[in-house]
């Protein structure tokens, strides 16, 4: 077991970690838009990076959405394709958000995940309606894969938050559900805890 006395920072990964997720569902929420080929489309947008692109702003939500529509049998209005693109959100449990609160009386926290404005338009949305307040001030500085256009694992996106907040690397815990990504933080020197996806931060207590 790895020792985290000497840990001050935490930085956390989002989905499926403080916001439960399920791919699953924007897959099936994507094939009742009714594609011309859904598959070969898929296929499409997997050898043309556009879910990466997306993530680091490379397309924007205008550029993303007119790329799902060309794809479809009949043009759909984009709050449906929204719709469909969001339906991966679940929601924040309430322990999580009470841990992560109680963890800044004693850590610095910061926030590193790979999304795009569609989504993060959304969960913050549902986040201010269920706890009424904005949920980027759970940590002292949030970075976001849109904003930053950088993405995990790319050791870059690491450096930033570390460099940016002079973090100390051997005092800086970083919590992921995906092996590359904490193998990235890991080759920087940063300790890692693994969390199984949508499991929930009370496994990490027992550690900190």
């Amino acid at each position: 077991m790895i020792s985290l006395k000497k840990i001050k920072n935490i930085i956390f990964d989002l989905g499926g970690v403080i916001l439960n997720i399920d791919e699953k569902l924007t897959i099936e929420g994507f094939k009742m838009l009714k594609f011309k080929d859904f598959e070969k489309s898929m296929r499409k947008f997997k050898s043309e990076n556009i879910f990466v692109k997306f993530e680091i702003n490379k397309l924007n939500e205008k550029e993303f959405i007119k790329k799902i529509s060309k794809e479809l049998v009949k043009p759909i209005l984009a709050k449906d394709i929204n719709e469909a693109w969001n339906k991966l959100l679940l929601d924040f449990p309430e322990k999580n958000i009470e841990i992560v609160e109680n963890l800044k009386n004693k850590y610095r926290l910061f926030l590193l995940s790979n999304t795009n404005i569609i989504h993060y338009k959304s969960y913050i949305k549902n986040f201010e309606e269920k706890f009424s307040y904005d949920f980027n001030n759970l940590f002292e500085k949030s970075y976001y894969s849109h904003k930053a256009e950088l993405r995990k694992p790319n050791k870059l996106f690491f450096l930033k938050v570390i460099k940016e907040n002079n973090l100390n690397i051997n005092e800086t815990l970083f919590i992921d559900d995906l092996m590359e990504n904490r193998k990235a933080a890991e080759q920087l020197g940063i300790k890692t805890i693994e969390i199984k996806r949508n499991a929930g931060l009370e496994s990490i207590l027992v550690l900190l």
